[in-house]
């Protein structure tokens, strides 16, 4: 299985980390990992256009998962995101 995680967050913020340690804490051996702080200046924004549509939601870090190049509804909450990462 493939995962693809994309989370929107700012890389300081508590939930952005707690969302990163809830993936960390799963064995992916073939996912992607990468974080959008939401710099439109930054590296991986200047060369993923995706980066421009994905945002917070509610003002929270959030998490956009795509497994087998099938995407979820973006999550933010940990619980949330591990019931998907336990798939």
């Amino acid at each position: 299985m493939r995962f693809q995680i994309i989370i929107a967050g700012d890389r300081e913020s508590e939930d952005t980390k707690q969302l990163l340690k809830c993936v960390h804490s799963h064995f992916i051996p073939n996912k992607v990992l990468m974080l959008c702080d939401g710099k439109p200046d930054s590296f991986l924004a200047s060369k993923q256009t995706i980066f421009e549509t994905l945002a917070r939601k509610r003002g929270k870090a959030t998490a956009y998962v795509c497994q087998n190049y099938t995407c979820s509804l973006p999550v933010n909450t940990v619980e949330a995101l591990e019931k998907l990462l336990s798939r």
